[in-house]
């Protein structure tokens, strides 16, 4: 590989592409894209080939098991509630509280135990609030926000 960098270094003639260290060749590239495809209805070739697939969406569904199902209730629930409590405590509502002190933690674990023991229905619209009221305002930067995977 080194030998052939070599002689394509020492060749100057102009049909040569020269090889640059550490880059991407198609990047320095002239690549000439075809604006002229027209789009083509699917065949029945086409459609007999996927027409007893699955969408992905109700595969994962399908994989889910029970217990997988019953965790990811249980998690929602409970982050609904902290950040239902984190509001009512005047912080932001997606704060990390692992950083609170321990008088404020226990403060918040009360909080959180009294919204348990409300109604799916009424914590949910709290919840909402809570998201429409300090989350998602004007001026909220959403590339900040953290996600997780469920």
């Amino acid at each position: 590989m080194q030998a052939l960098i070599e002689k394509l270094k020492t060749e100057g003639q102009e049909g040569v592409q020269q090889v640059i260290q550490n880059s991407d060749y198609l990047y320095k590239s002239d690549i000439k894209w075809r604006d002229d495809i027209e789009y083509q209805e699917i065949n029945d070739y086409e459609k007999d080939m996927i027409k007893n697939t699955i969408k992905p969406e109700v595969l994962l569904e399908r994989e889910k098991t029970e217990e997988e199902i019953i965790v990811s209730k249980k998690r929602e629930i409970i982050t609904k509630a902290k950040v239902i409590a984190l509001s009512k405590m005047d912080c932001y509502p997606l704060c990390n509280p692992s950083f609170f002190s321990k008088k404020d933690k226990k403060k918040l674990m009360d909080l959180m135990r009294d919204i348990l023991e409300l109604e799916e229905g009424e914590m949910t619209k709290e919840f909402n609030e809570v998201c429409i009221d300090k989350i998602f305002t004007e001026k909220a930067d959403y590339s900040s926000f953290p996600t997780y995977s469920i």
